[in-house]
C-alpha cells in the first residue's frame, strides 16, 4: 500500500511532468545567455525558479520519512543559487549568471530531479 494519498499521488504525477520541462528551460537559458540575450533569459528565469518553489513547497508536506536530506539539501542548494542569480541579474553580470546557472543551479536541480524520480515515481506507479 501506498504511504501518499490519491490527492498526493496525483501532485507526484504532475511534479515528475513537469521537472523535464524545468530541465529544458535551464538548457534553453544557458543558450540565450551564450547569444546574450540576458532580458530573455531573465524572464525564463523568473518562470524557472517560481516552477521550482511551486514544486518544493508542494513537495516538502509529502516527506515524512528521516531519510528525506537527500531531497531537501538540493532544495536549500537551489534556493541558494536562485538567490545569488538575482543579484547577479540585478546587476546584469552575465558571467556570474552563467557561472551559477552551469555549475550550481543546474547541478543541484539535476540531483534533486534524479532524487524525486528515485524516491517518489514509486508512489506514482504503486
Amino acid at each position: 500500500m501506498s504511504r501518499y494519498s490519491e490527492q498526493n499521488r496525483e501532485v507526484i504525477y504532475h511534479i515528475l511532468k513537469m521537472l523535464p520541462t524545468i530541465e529544458e528551460a535551464l538548457q534553453h537559458m544557458q543558450i540565450q545567455l551564450d547569444e546574450l540575450r540576458l532580458e530573455e533569459s531573465a524572464v525564463l528565469f523568473t518562470d524557472t525558479a517560481l516552477a521550482i518553489g511551486s514544486i518544493a513547497i508542494s513537495i516538502l508536506p509529502l516527506l515524512v520519512s528521516g531519510n528525506d536530506n537527500d531531497l531537501i539539501q538540493p532544495i536549500a542548494d537551489m534556493r541558494e543559487s536562485i538567490a545569488l542569480l538575482i543579484d547577479a541579474y540585478e546587476e546584469q553580470n552575465i558571467t556570474t549568471i552563467q557561472f551559477v546557472l552551469a555549475q550550481r543551479l543546474i547541478p543541484s536541480f539535476l540531483a534533486w530531479q534524479h532524487e524525486l524520480g528515485q524516491r517518489i515515481r514509486p508512489a506514482v506507479l504503486s
